[in-house]
C-alpha cells in the first residue's frame, strides 16, 4: 500500500528532491519482486 502511494505521487511529479531520487521508478520493481517471493504472477 505505501509503496502505491508512493508511486502514484511520482507520476504526479511530487516525490521530487532529496531522499526522493528514482523512488517511485523502483516501485514496479518492487511489486514484481514481492509477488515473486509469494508465488504470484508477473
Amino acid at each position: 500500500m505505501i509503496s502505491q502511494g508512493v508511486h502514484a505521487r511520482h507520476r504526479q511529479g511530487f516525490t521530487v528532491g532529496e531522499g526522493f531520487s528514482g523512488t517511485g521508478d523502483c516501485v514496479p520493481e518492487l511489486v514484481r519482486a514481492g509477488l515473486a517471493l509469494i508465488g504470484g504472477r508477473r
